[in-house]
């Protein structure tokens, strides 16, 4: 499964229950997408880590550019997923 379509079908999920409706609500989803979804939150936490690490350099040298890389990588994905953030990567879409 596609973590972006997990994201945006549980994002039409919760809309679909509005705003009045109690933060317990049951809402089921599934398997796949929760995985998709718990990969993609652990895919995003990977690339803050490494990001954090990079900036405080922290991150043996030798492999700095396999790093820079991967999170230029992650962030053309998430500008090519989030129509709002168009313009704020210069190498994003």
């Amino acid at each position: 499964m596609d973590s972006a379509k997990a994201i945006n079908d549980l994002r039409a999920a919760v809309d679909r229950l509005g705003p009045a409706a109690r933060l317990n609500t049951p809402l089921t989803i599934a398997l796949g997408e929760a995985r998709a979804i718990l990969g993609r939150e652990a895919w995003l936490t990977d690339a803050v880590v490494t990001g954090a690490a990079l900036w405080f350099e922290q991150i043996d040298p030798r492999e700095r550019d396999y790093a820079s890389e991967s999170l230029h990588e992650t962030a053309v994905d998430l500008v090519a997923a989030n129509p709002r953030l168009k313009g704020a990567f210069r190498d994003g879409a």
